[in-house]
């Protein structure tokens, strides 16, 4: 069986994850790997840069969005705990929802701490000018 892509570990990691404890993020791919029936070659398949596996990537990235969608709150690293966000959703989608529903979630929300929108660097790059005298009192830049 392939790993499916992260979006449809959404519903699976708030099942995990559904009973309010504190859920390290082995624990979570742990019980994944096991309601998903995953083969050991499933669990080892490396991502091409081969530093990760597939399934830790994808696993990780499901929390990622769910934690920015307020489904999960990380209350320190690597430990992940449901929200009343996060029951809502498993009650509105049982089945399984994508990245476009957290969204329009996350924008209903006047509550939302993390937009979604990307945040771009303001970061000022340093203004050089040269000048040419073309005439006395002129300068012209180049």
């Amino acid at each position: 069986m392939a790993i499916p892509d992260f979006q449809s570990f959404f519903i699976p990691v708030l099942h995990a994850t559904a009973d309010g404890k504190e859920h390290s993020s082995s624990e979570i791919r742990e019980k994944l790997a096991a309601t998903l029936n995953l083969s050991s070659d499933d669990l080892d398949q490396k991502l091409p840069s081969g530093t990760q596996t597939v399934f830790a990537n994808r696993v990780t990235w499901s929390t990622v969005y769910l934690t920015k969608a307020g489904a999960l709150k990380r209350p320190r690293r690597g430990i992940f705990q449901i929200t009343d966000r996060g029951r809502q959703l498993l009650s509105q989608y049982p089945n399984r929802f994508t990245k476009q529903a957290l969204s329009c979630i996350q924008s209903s929300s006047p509550s939302a701490k993390v937009s979604w929108k990307k945040v771009q660097s303001k970061k000022r790059r340093p203004t050089t000018y040269s000048f040419l005298r073309t005439q006395p009192g002129r300068r012209r830049r180049i």
